[in-house]
């Protein structure tokens, strides 16, 4: 089963993201802050969901932690935008990430995306 890890800045909106990749995925969710960790320790995992809250500036952080290290660098980073932080796109990918979904999403569109940067990724 194929590792998806979510990077969040509110455990609750993490939640129901969770939920809609269970079935398929095996999901872990930690807090933003701890990108820099994943980078450096433990199996990368397959795809990663950085979620940008209130504050995208630590998301844009933990992207670029992660396309630093050479261990996480080829992991495809999906940011999720939020009401609040209404990313701008252009600072999105300056800081790494490989795609951008804006709010509201369809949850057959998340998953889709998600399936389709991990086959690009095992090919």
């Amino acid at each position: 089963m194929r590792r998806v890890l979510i990077l969040h800045s509110d455990e609750n909106t993490a939640a129901p993201l969770r939920e809609l990749l269970l079935a398929e995925f095996a999901v872990q969710a930690l807090p933003a802050t701890y990108a820099r960790a994943v980078a450096e320790a433990g199996p990368p995992p397959d795809a990663v969901l950085a979620e940008a809250g209130s504050e995208p500036e630590s998301t844009f952080e933990a992207v670029r932690a992660l396309k630093a290290s050479p261990r996480t660098a080829d992991v495809p980073i999906m940011l999720i935008d939020s009401p609040e932080a209404h990313l701008d796109p252009a600072e999105a990918f300056a800081c790494g990430a490989d795609d951008l979904l804006p709010t509201p999403y369809a949850p057959a569109q998340l998953r889709a995306r998600l399936r389709t940067w991990l086959l690009r990724r095992s090919a």
